[in-house]
């Protein structure tokens, strides 16, 4: 791959020989700051919002097992955890 303009970060050094940090291009200033945002993301959580207030404006959601017996223990599966799965009745109001 000598010869061409691509960059091989396995070899990238943000320091140059003396030490100091080495003045970078503004792309990489303009890649790497902050948190990426998704243009989407405020629709989608509107989105949602709307679907789930819906279903529960217009429906009753009962348990198929008596309340007393359900466990809301969480699963520790490998490094983090998992809510446990429920079964609902949709009841139309």
């Amino acid at each position: 791959m000598e010869g061409t303009n691509s960059l091989n970060f396995s070899t990238f050094e943000p320091l140059n020989v003396s030490r100091t940090q080495k003045r970078t291009t503004s792309w990489v200033n303009a890649v790497l700051r902050g948190k990426r945002a998704c243009a989407g993301e405020g629709l989608a959580r509107m989105e949602l919002f709307l679907i789930l207030t819906t279903i529960l404006q217009n429906f009753t959601l009962k348990p198929l097992v008596d309340p007393k017996d359900i466990d809301i223990t969480s699963v520790h599966k490998g490094i983090g955890t998992i809510p446990p799965f429920y079964e609902l009745c949709f009841i139309l109001v």
